[in-house]
């Protein structure tokens, strides 16, 4: 981005704070000797419309000058068509997230979470040997259910591999869109999860309509496959996420939609 084009965002930035500023102290009343309950409640709303604009300027100008360089950069070492790999991708939102801390946009401790392995309830069921009456009664076995608890994906984990799937493109469903426009929404995605709406908005702006809209119906066409396979009864044998996928791309197909 250039010089001028950040400067133009810190100075609507900026005009915008001091106006918010200037609105804050007539509604304290030291600008406005008298201002009645119904205006005072407009200056407030404005006021903090002018601050949520402000806001929004500001992650915008921070994304432009750092989050889209570093964006555009892995990029470019994948100009040639190579597959990206998770250990590039993990590295890549490391550094993003280090990037967010360090401006305090987000705070160690929410980091830290981020990060940590989410707990996944197993239950198990196992049958054991009884004896005396209760055997003669039950069969000589009994059915025992028990829990166990294991670490499981952290939410940086899973936006590694959501990204992975939309840069590599699913087999069934490929979306044959720029890297950056990909990569951006995984970002977008990526911030949307650490509560940094402002930024996530922006990153999602910088992608066309038509091709954002290509990616979320993919997202959703995998997830809703997903979802199907983890919900076959235990008799049954499993469907492939493939078929699953190639079956509704196919119904969305011929009903119009397009891949």
């Amino acid at each position: 981005m250039s010089k001028k084009g950040v400067d133009g965002l810190v100075e609507a930035s900026q005009g915008f704070a001091e106006t918010a500023a200037k609105l804050n102290e007539q509604v304290s009343g030291k600008d406005v000797p008298k201002v009645g309950k119904k205006q005072e409640k407009g200056l407030a709303g404005m006021a903090a419309d002018f601050r949520e604009k402000a806001e929004e300027l500001r992650h915008a100008e921070y994304a432009k000058a750092e989050l889209v360089p570093m964006i555009d950069t892995f990029v470019a070492s994948h100009l040639n068509g190579q597959i990206v790999t998770e250990a590039e991708i993990r590295q890549f939102y490391t550094d993003v997230l280090g990037k967010l801390q360090q401006q305090n946009y987000i705070t160690p401790k929410e980091a830290a979470n981020f990060t940590k392995p989410s707990k996944i309830v197993i239950k198990e069921e196992t049958e054991v040997e009884q004896t005396g009456l209760r055997a003669l009664f039950s069969g000589g076995k009994k059915k025992i259910q028990t829990e166990k608890t294991i670490d499981g994906p952290s939410k940086f984990d899973e936006a590694i591999q959501q990204t992975i799937k939309t840069i590599n493109d699913h087999q069934t469903l490929p979306l044959k869109l720029d890297m950056t426009e990909k990569l951006m929404f995984g970002v977008g995605k990526f911030c949307e999860s650490l509560g940094l709406e402002s930024i996530s908005k922006f990153c999602m702006k910088q992608i066309k309509p038509e091709n954002l809209e290509k990616i979320t119906s993919r997202e959703k066409v995998l997830a809703s496959a997903m979802d199907a396979v983890s919900t076959v009864g235990k008799g049954n044998k499993p469907t492939k996420v493939e078929a699953l996928v190639e079956k509704r791309a196919a119904n969305r197909t011929s009903g119009g939609m397009e891949r």
